[in-house]
């Protein structure tokens, strides 16, 4: 039966997930729920709700769309209160929202160093980076967000979060 409605799962949480953007969720994730629909919808049919394709449909796109609902609500409860940019995220290690927002000091030129100036870094710092340090560095101060440089970088989320802990740590160190 999932065989029959995988077309349907499938683009339903393909459009889900590309209506709502980056929402932390992954199309995975929404193609499950929508296969839980079609177990649910067959466990719970009844002849008097129609025929089932149509009953199956409902189903699977009302939950689909739900699930990000709800998901969605819960990761923009920052948007709903008040926190401190020095208080730490849940997800991150160490991480605080300053570290995610960027900074947006006037005094901080995002053209301080230029492209080519990756490899002359050291002599700008106090202390030695991998290049991959630098090139972060390099992204931030030109206003890139984590998920833009993860993706332009080929990092994952882990291997980028260990990086920005890795020069949190080495300029620590220096100062």
């Amino acid at each position: 039966m999932l065989e029959q409605f995988a077309p349907l799962i499938r683009n339903t949480a393909f459009t889900a997930f590309e209506t709502t953007g980056f929402s932390g969720l992954e199309v995975n994730d929404l193609i499950s729920v929508g296969n839980f629909a079609i177990y649910n919808a067959a466990k719970n049919y009844q002849e008097q709700r129609g025929p089932f394709p149509a009953y199956a449909k409902l189903l699977v796109r009302r939950s689909i769309w739900n699930y990000l609902r709800e998901n969605m609500a819960s990761s923009h409860s920052l948007l709903n209160e008040a926190h401190s940019l020095d208080e730490e995220l849940n997800y991150g290690e160490g991480l605080t929202l300053m570290d995610s927002v960027g900074d947006e000091d006037p005094y901080i030129s995002k053209h301080l160093l230029r492209e080519d100036d990756i490899e002359n870094m050291e002599s700008y710092l106090p202390f030695s980076l991998t290049r991959q340090e630098k090139m972060i560095i390099l992204y931030r101060l030109q206003g890139y967000y984590p998920q833009e440089i993860m993706q332009a970088m080929g990092l994952s989320k882990y291997h980028y979060y260990l990086l920005i802990e890795n020069i949190k740590l080495k300029t620590k160190r220096a100062f």
